[in-house]
């Protein structure tokens, strides 16, 4: 550390004697130029002055000798001034041009244009004017001024012609001396720079680099210990005041990173709050009661202020009640309080209009002072940080800040936070507004699916009743013809039956006179001989008798079928009435006989019968008939179809089957019987077990079932009968259906 503190300090020093060095040498050769440019304007000056002054002395000279006609004394003045160092050249022009004295005496010149031709025009311009004249130019590439001079002479007649004087003088002697004296002047200056380095580091190392060392000390322990101390015996100087500027900013700098610190801890604890609040439970439940209890309390607490509520419109935004109002020193919730918008016609401007209202002074500031009186006073309010919270673009309510007792300035960062908890409080809102609207949408949901439940069981109940409508009127209609149809046949059916005793009686009667007769008159007349040989009498006497007892047979048979009709259509008895189920059995059995008898394509179905004793029950004896009859008919159309199936399979493989319907009655216990049909047919896939009594159903093909009859035998069992009816099936090898009814209605017992 000690050796780079020494670096600094040897470059330090370094850079200032070079910006010192640096100065001074600019300063010095700008002062050098300036002075070369002096001295040789100056010796230019004095060149022409020396030339001005030896024209005149040749002038002078030029009347005299001329007056005296000595031209020799001339040339060798002439020739005196050309000895000169500084002289290059001098001749004397006559008015004719011609030379009258040359500084080279050597050489014969006759006219001055052999000579110096360059010089012809400045020669005529000055004898024209008469007006001495020079010139800076170049004559054979050397430097020199050229001063012409005109002179006037008696001695000619005309007094308007000049001579000439023309002197040429070598400014290269004028530009060396000045070279000189810059050279001169350059190394004066450079030894006067290396001097005032000289002193300009002393006093730099003494003044400048010792105190500032000393005070980059300072500054570098300051950065380990964190205080800057101020280092004692500094000059009072710049380096002072530098110094004293060091501790200023320092200090300024410690309080600036302590109330960064704590701007930062404030930062990081709102965020920590906020991240909290984003995922409280009541912003999710939309319980904005609750919700507003946290955040007024949160607000209170970091902002360390005394009052934090949340305020929100009635649904006719005339009014803005307090949903909750927590105060710190008594740390108590409270809430109902009511505005009246109206009467506070600025405040609430400047809610709708404005991101924020944040008030110094509330009672001076014009958007809050229309509280002063009737709010800010009593309750000892002095600032107020209020944020609008804003739904969907539209103010909702206003989230309240307030100190008590003094002033304070709201920070960017106390905004920041109360704007971010008001945009939490809105999506509470909007999370309260969504349940509602959920609730709503789920009640309508159930609602719909309740009433559409309810339609389709409605719908299905009205096809249902509709179809067992059509079904008991049909039924009804069988009952009434199957009735007419039986009474039409039972009238004549009983008339012959009644009269074939008579009819008998009175054939046996005549048989026995027509016997007497023969007796009597053993030999009849040839006509009455023939009649009895063509007629057969002893045939007819024998066969007659026959032919009366099957008409009986066939009439008795005639009088069961009716009958049976009768018992099945029970239109001659009541509605509701205690009946016998085995009548009921037998009549079913009778009127289906046509099915059960053997036919060309199929065998026999046999009937078992397996009665009980059981007494009579209390039921419809219509319906109950009607049950039997749809159990019994799907039974033979099992045993017909499985009789089709084993027609088409070769002889040899098919086994012995017998079609057979087992019909069974039994008490279950003194209350209840129970019915058992049991077929040995194809039986029941388990696909369709479970929709054997739903409405429309059938196995059966298009055109040769309802679907109807097991559910409306379902419904005539359980809800007309308060009983049971069930199956059982194994495909392949039958199926079992079971009935079972109460004997008596009005007080059934459970089996």
């Amino acid at each position: 550390m000690k050796s780079k503190r020494h670096s600094r300090k040897s470059s330090l020093f370094s850079q200032l004697l070079a910006g010192f060095a640096i100065s001074l040498t600019t300063v010095g050769l700008a002062t050098l130029s300036l002075n070369y440019l002096f001295v040789a304007s100056n010796l230019e000056h004095e060149a022409q002055e020396q030339a001005e002054a030896i024209t005149r002395s040749i002038d002078f000279a030029n009347q005299g000798l001329l007056k005296t006609g000595n031209i020799q004394a001339l040339k060798e003045i002439v020739q005196n001034y050309a000895t000169l160092p500084e002289v290059v050249e001098v001749l004397i022009i006559d008015r004719n041009d011609k030379i009258l004295a040359h500084s080279n005496s050597e050489k014969h010149y006759h006219s001055y244009k052999s000579i110096h031709p360059e010089l012809i025009n400045i020669i005529q311009q000055v004898r024209q004017t008469g007006i001495e004249a020079h010139r800076f130019m170049k004559i054979q590439d050397k430097p020199v001024i050229v001063y012409l001079s005109p002179s006037q002479s008696k001695l000619f007649n005309n007094s308007k012609q000049y001579e000439l004087v023309l002197v040429v003088i070598d400014r290269e002697i004028y530009q060396y001396r000045s070279q000189q004296i810059f050279l001169y002047s350059i190394s004066t200056m450079g030894t006067g720079i290396l001097l005032i380095l000289g002193i300009m580091g002393f006093v730099v190392r003494k003044v400048v680099l010792k105190p500032i060392d000393r005070l980059n000390k300072a500054v570098l322990e300051s950065n380990s210990t964190r205080k800057f101390s101020l280092p004692a015996q500094l000059p009072n100087s710049e380096i002072k005041f530098l110094a004293d500027t060091f501790d200023t900013i320092f200090r300024q700098q410690q309080h600036i990173e302590t109330v960064l610190k704590e701007r930062a801890e404030l930062l990081r604890k709102q965020n920590m709050v906020l991240s909290t609040l984003a995922k409280h439970r009541a912003i999710i439940d939309g319980n904005l009661k609750e919700f507003a209890k946290e955040i007024t309390r949160v607000i209170a607490l970091l902002l360390n202020i005394e009052r934090a509520s949340v305020w929100l419109y009635d649904t006719s935004q005339n009014h803005l009640f307090c949903l909750n109002l927590f105060e710190s020193n008594s740390q108590g919730y409270s809430s109902g309080v009511t505005l009246n918008v109206a009467d506070y016609p600025a405040y609430f401007k400047a809610i709708d209009t404005e991101d924020l209202i944040s008030a110094f002074d509330a009672h001076n500031d014009p958007r809050t002072s229309e509280f002063s009186q009737t709010y800010l006073t009593p309750l000892n309010i002095h600032s107020m940080l209020d944020v609008p919270i804003r739904l969907k673009g539209k103010t909702a309510g206003v989230l309240c800040v307030e100190k008590v007792a003094v002033c304070r300035l709201w920070s960017a960062e106390d905004e920041n936070f109360v704007r971010s908890i008001a945009e939490l409080f809105a999506l509470a809102i909007e999370a309260r507004d969504r349940q509602i609207a959920e609730q709503a949408l789920k009640q309508s949901e159930i609602l719909f699916r309740q009433q559409a439940k309810e339609l389709e069981i409605t719908l299905e109940e009205l096809k249902l009743t509709q179809s067992q409508m059509i079904q008991s009127e049909k039924m009804s209609g069988l009952g009434q013809m199957v009735a007419g149809v039986a009474h039409e046949i039972n009238n004549p059916v009983n008339f012959i039956y009644g009269n074939i005793t008579h009819v008998n009686q009175y054939f046996r009667d005549l048989w026995n006179l027509l016997q007497l007769y023969q007796r009597v008159y053993p030999t009849p007349k040839p006509e009455i001989q023939a009649e009895i040989e063509e007629i057969d009498l002893e045939f007819l006497a024998e066969d007659l008798p026959k032919l009366l007892s099957s008409l009986k047979v066939g009439t008795e048979r005639i009088r069961e079928i009716v009958q049976s009709l009768r018992s099945f259509s029970r239109l001659d008895e009541a509605e509701f009435k205690e009946a016998d189920l085995h009548e009921g059995i037998n009549s079913t059995l009778m009127i289906l006989e046509h099915r059960l008898k053997s036919k060309p394509e199929r065998s026999q179905i046999k009937i078992v019968k397996n009665y009980s004793h059981i007494p009579q029950i209390e039921c419809y004896p219509g319906q109950l008939n009607q049950v039997l009859m749809n159990i019994i008919s799907n039974g033979i159309d099992a045993l017909e179809e499985k009789m089709e199936i084993l027609k088409n399979q070769p002889e040899k493989s098919l086994p012995q089957f017998t079609p057979t319907i087992i019909i069974t009655t039994e008490p279950i216990n003194y209350y209840w019987i129970r019915i058992r049909i049991v077929d040995n047919g194809l039986g029941i896939d388990k696909e369709v077990q479970s929709k054997l009594f739903d409405p429309f159903f059938s196995t059966k093909p298009v055109g040769k079932g309802t679907g109807l009859g097991l559910s409306v035998s379902y419904q005539i069992i359980v809800e007309k009968h308060n009983g049971k009816l069930y199956y059982s099936s194994e495909v392949g090898k039958g199926t079992e259906f079971a009935i079972e009814i109460p004997v008596c209605q009005s007080h059934c017992k459970a089996a």
